[in-house]
């Protein structure tokens, strides 16, 4: 795990509260700091399974951000499937091979390394 990965897991139900989405978003926001407070906290919906579809919140927050990019967006489900096994939320927990705290960790690890092939 990096620093990045290891922080949005320490958000994870951490001193803030912050669920799934807003733990990726709020570690992000280190790399991204035009993600704000707010952003933040509006994610606080889509957190336990609640994201459209039922699809992994901590996978949401990190597509979210980079909702204009579509290609980035298919790059990091492409890499969370390959480190989950998952997307969605239901079959995650069913499978109980992957923690939700994993899950916050995956998605921030799939954004990192798409960014490692940028430079």
């Amino acid at each position: 795990m990096s620093k990045l990965t290891d922080k949005a897991a320490d958000y994870f139900h951490g001193e803030q509260g912050y669920n799934c989405a807003q733990a990726v978003l709020k570690a992000l926001h280190d790399v991204y700091p035009d993600i704000d407070d707010d952003d933040i906290a509006e994610l606080k919906a889509y957190g336990g399974g609640r994201a459209p579809h039922g699809i992994c919140g901590a996978l949401f927050a990190a597509q979210t951000y980079f909702a204009d990019k579509p290609e980035i967006t298919a790059a990091v489900k492409k890499e969370f499937l390959h480190i989950v096994g998952a997307m969605k939320c239901r079959e995650i927990r069913h499978a109980n091979k992957v923690s939700c705290r994993n899950c916050v960790a995956a998605a921030v690890a799939a954004v990192e390394k798409l960014e490692l092939k940028k430079e």
